[in-house]
């Protein structure tokens, strides 16, 4: 599922997104594999989601979605 759907299926207030490259590994997550790239997210009063700050990343490939008791962490590839 692209990254942009999965904000708009997910309802929750507040994202955190992680960008990796293609193919990384699960287990080195955080420890010697670094995100490229990582976002804060919160919705606004309405719900809706400004895409500005990561309208490059918006069509990249979501491998894992991890709920957590102040929001969601969403983890994708680029392509």
């Amino acid at each position: 599922m692209k990254l942009k759907k999965c904000l708009s299926i997910t309802k929750c207030k507040k994202f955190s997104i992680f960008i990796y490259p293609k193919g990384h590994i699960k287990e080195r997550r955080g420890l010697d594999e670094a995100p490229l790239k990582m976002f804060d997210i919160e919705r606004n009063e309405k719900g809706e989601i400004s895409y500005s700050e990561f309208l490059d990343f918006i069509k990249c490939e979501v491998t894992e979605i991890i709920p957590h008791s102040s929001g969601v962490n969403i983890v994708a590839e680029l392509n």
